[in-house]
């Protein structure tokens, strides 16, 4: 499969990734677990390299159980990350009033030690803000990302559903 830089990053992905929203979560019920690792690594094999997840990509297995698609993608690219780049969301969730955004510093810190844990990696190569949250400056969103970067929890960051005004003032802090 053609590979490509993943913006300028210096990353190199598959031209063709890999969503894994609809293993646990949207349309009907989610994949069978050992199905839905099974078609991970099908995808790895035939040389997709990118692979697309989200906290809140989740869903419940007929049985009651969570299906959490960051453990479903960490579990599958177990003993395969150095073939793969992760990428993951933070700043959504469903709420009873529908869908909330929460970007706060403290939220983005805490989301991205839970995204690590889940997908079991020391790092995640492209994290980004799933929405806009009004309730926080994206120039503040921006200062969390440097910081992860520096800390080394993070290569690349970017946002979901933005206009071009927000991405420059990101850019210019990060």
């Amino acid at each position: 499969m053609r590979t490509q830089e993943l913006g300028r990053t210096g990353i190199q992905i598959s031209s063709v990734g890999y969503g894994c929203m609809g293993l646990s979560h949207a349309d009907g019920q989610p994949v069978e677990k050992q199905e839905a690792i099974h078609l991970i690594h099908t995808a790895v094999d035939a040389g997709y390299t990118f692979f697309d997840t989200a906290r809140c990509y989740n869903g419940v297995y007929p049985n009651g159980t969570l299906a959490c698609n960051e453990q479903l993608v960490g579990e599958a690219l177990r003993g395969r990350r150095e073939r793969v780049v992760i990428a993951t969301k933070f700043g959504v969730e469903f709420t009873v009033d529908g869908l909330g955004t929460d970007s706060s510093p403290a939220t983005i810190r805490e989301s991205v030690e839970s995204s690590l844990r889940k997908l079991q990696t020391d790092y995640i190569d492209l994290y980004y803000q799933h929405r806009i949250d009004k309730g926080t400056p994206i120039e503040e969103v921006a200062g969390v990302m440097a910081d992860l970067i520096r800390e080394g929890k993070i290569r690349a960051w970017g946002i979901s559903m933005c206009d071009e005004e927000t991405l420059r003032k990101a850019s210019a802090v990060c």
